[in-house]
């Protein structure tokens, strides 16, 4: 009787060392794609703000009574999200045979949650001199 050595071997499955390697590739793709969800998430943020800054400047240079709004602030103490403002106003030139002269006026937009300038707005006005 002679005993037969059978020296195939089977492949039942996954190696530790290859599943670790699929974890590693699987891990590093979900790292990824994270910082890009943030990076998404912070655009549409600053995406927001600047719009929320056109329709802030929008509504205030588009009054009528500007010029009696100028040097004055306001700061939205109820909402957080409400972006605050600061309009100056300079004269550029005056023209006294005229009578009228031309005032700047700029415009800063804050965010509500850093409070940094997320807007700066000019534009230029005929005001008649008194």
């Amino acid at each position: 009787m002679t005993k037969h050595i059978d020296n195939t071997v089977t492949d039942d499955g996954f190696s530790l060392l290859e599943v670790l390697v699929a974890f590693l590739i699987v891990s590093l793709a979900l790292i990824g794609l994270n910082k890009t969800l943030q990076v998404v998430a912070r655009s549409q943020t600053l995406i927001a703000d600047h719009h929320k800054a056109v329709l802030v400047a929008q509504r205030i240079l588009d009054d009528p009574n500007v010029l009696a709004r100028t040097d004055e602030s306001h700061r939205s103490k109820d909402n957080d999200d409400e972006p605050s403002w600061q309009l100056h106003r300079s004269i550029v030139s005056e023209n006294r045979d005229s009578g009228v002269r031309i005032l700047q006026l700029d415009l800063d937009v804050f965010s509500g949650r850093t409070h940094q300038i997320i807007g700066h707005y000019r534009t230029f006005l005929p005001e008649a001199m008194k």
